[in-house]
Formats: structure tokens, C-alpha cells, sequence
């Protein structure tokens, strides 16, 4: 057995990938690209939505708006849960809850039920990508842990280029009930998926101890091909926090660069969002069919893609700071 002082990332840094982690970080992209698939719906969806309840555009704004309303109070409120509860329970949580949101959109017989499950699927989703984030990089070594992390991100992409192709595929037919179903469905059984296969973080485990903790560790580590533990390390101290646990990086000499990112990443997706929302119905506006609205919107996702991967390459030569 191993020494009971084992840390995490030490101990995969260097190590061959197995095919237990290389299985935990595939399911990890396969949720974040049914993120990209719900986070998208309503978009292409839309259009139509506006036609057949004959909704004012400012209605549709409220709907969009509530999405990233929940994607904000989501990851402020929610994701930090994971270090309380531990990351599988909140990414379970999480995903089925999205799931279980876009079944119900479905049904939706008027816009306020509409927003109300938007804004449920958007907490939902908020919550997810931290956790998947650093479940990605525990269970990745040195060498791949950028480039799955990478992966992570690429995945709502991808997913909003499936969103456009069932949205290409169904809205004509089945009208636009059916891109909200068949996403939920899809989601669904992905979270069926990650009940069955995703471990708990053995961060977690280790250093908050939860019930059992020691036998769901040792499990962990014999899927990893290392060696058992003998007993839990002793609980490391907490530092006290701020309640929203922003206090550390909004002081001293990490105040400037914090509040430089975040205005950064407000712009980002100021100019994300507004593509990704707003687009199919300003196409549609414009005169374009709504499947011709929905295929510019899978050459933006799939831009997308190559712009994750191209800033990655030009960051492992440029340094991160310089590429940003």
C-alpha cells in the first residue's frame, strides 16, 4: 500500500495514461457537448417560436436573457458547491436537471413557462463546466492535460454545431419542439451515462474526507493501476474565505490582472452570445430560410473550434499571457 501523504496531481503527472482515465475525460467532453447542444436551442429554435406564439422580439430577448442569467448565477452560486459535496454529485445534479429542462421546454405552452426552464437549464449548465474542468485535469497526466482540457471547451462547440444539425434536420417537419426534445433525450442518457461511469474527485475525497472515503479512494486508484492507500492523509487546514470566495484574488497584486480578465471575458461573450442568440433570427429577418440561418450558425461553431485550437497552439509557443 502507499503512503497515506499521496497527493493527486504528482501522482498522474508523469504516468502513462490508462484507459479508466482516458474513458473519465471522453465522458467529461460528451456532457460539455451537451452543453453546447442546450445552451444553443433556443437560438435556432427561435424563429419559429416568435411565429407561432407571434411573440414580440423583446419577448425572445427576456427568454435569451434568462439563459445566461442562469449560466451566471449558476457558476457563482452553484459550482462551488462541488467543493463542499464533491464534483460527481454536482455534475449529476447538473446535467439531469438540464435534461429534465429541455424535455419540459417542449411541452411549454406559453413563453413564461419557456423562460422559467431556460433559466433552470442555464443554472444547470453554469454549474457543470467547473467541476468538468477540474475533474479533466486530475485525471489527465502533464503531457495531455492542456490538450484535454482544450477538448473540454472544443466539446460546446461541437455541441452547438449538433444543435444546428438537428435543428436543420427537424425544424421543417417536426416543427421546434422537436430540437428541444431530442436535445433533452440526448442529455438524458449522457447523465445516465456519467451515474454509471464518473468517479468522485480524488482531490475531494482525500482532502475532505466524506463518508467512506478512504474504500472509494483505493477504488479509484485501482481503476488508475496505483497503489492502494494504507489511510487518509491528515485533514490540511482551510483558509478562511470570503463568502463568494473571491476575496483572495481581488487583493494585493492580483487585483489588476483579476478585474483586466474579467472585463476581457465580459467582452468575449458579449460577442459570443449575441452571435450565437441572436443571429438565426436576425438571418431570418434578413430574408434567409431558417435551415440556411441554421448552417451559418455551424460554420460559426465550427470557426469556433478552430479558433480554440489555434490560440492553444500559438499559447504552448507564446506563452499563454502573450496570446490572450
Amino acid at each position: 500500500m502507499a503512503n497515506s501523504s499521496v497527493k493527486v496531481r504528482p501522482l498522474l503527472a508523469d504516468a502513462p495514461l490508462s484507459a479508466f482515465q482516458i474513458a473519465v475525460v471522453a465522458l467529461c467532453v460528451l456532457i460539455n457537448i451537451c452543453d453546447g447542444l442546450d445552451t444553443t436551442a433556443t437560438a435556432y429554435a427561435a424563429p419559429a417560436i416568435l411565429k407561432d406564439w407571434r411573440l414580440a422580439p423583446q419577448t425572445m430577448g427576456l427568454i435569451l436573457s434568462a439563459g445566461a442569467a442562469g449560466l451566471m448565477l449558476g457558476a457563482i452560486l452553484i459550482a462551488p458547491l462541488a467543493d463542499r459535496f464533491g464534483r460527481r454529485p454536482i455534475v449529476l445534479a447538473a446535467a439531469t436537471t438540464s435534461a429534465v429542462a429541455m424535455i419540459a421546454i417542449s411541452a411549454s405552452t406559453n413563453w413564461e413557462t419557456l423562460l422559467l426552464f431556460r433559466f433552470l437549464a442555464g443554472l444547470a449548465i453554469g454549474a457543470l463546466v467547473p467541476s468538468l474542468s477540474v475533474i479533466v485535469v486530475e485525471f489527465s497526466n502533464e503531457t495531455r492535460g492542456n490538450f484535454f482540457l482544450a477538448c473540454v471547451h472544443i466539446g460546446f462547440a461541437i455541441g452547438a454545431m449538433i444543435g444546428a444539425a438537428i435543428g436543420a434536420a427537424l425544424l421543417g417537419a417536426h416543427g421546434w419542439r422537436s430540437i428541444y426534445l431530442v436535445a433533452g433525450l440526448i442529455t438524458g442518457a449522457v447523465a445516465i451515462a456519467a451515474f454509471v461511469l464518473l468517479p468522485e474527485s480524488l482531490h475531494f475525497l482525500l482532502n475532505r474526507q466524506p463518508a467512506n472515503a478512504l474504500a472509494r479512494a483505493n477504488a479509484i486508484l485501482r481503476r488508475l493501476k496505483q497503489p492502494e492507500l494504507a489511510a487518509l492523509p491528515p485533514m490540511p487546514e482551510r483558509p478562511s474565505r470570503s463568502p463568494l470566495a473571491i476575496g483572495a484574488i481581488l487583493s494585493g497584486p492580483l487585483r489588476s490582472a483579476t478585474l483586466f480578465l474579467w472585463l476581457a471575458s465580459f467582452m468575449r461573450y458579449f460577442v459570443s452570445y449575441f452571435l450565437t442568440s441572436w443571429k438565426p433570427q436576425v438571418l431570418v429577418l434578413a430574408g434567409f430560410k431558417g435551415q440556411a440561418a441554421v448552417a451559418v450558425g455551424m460554420a460559426t461553431s465550427f470557426a469556433a473550434i478552430l479558433g480554440v485550437l489555434a490560440i492553444g497552439t500559438l499559447a504552448a509557443r507564446l506563452g499563454a499571457r502573450r496570446a490572450t
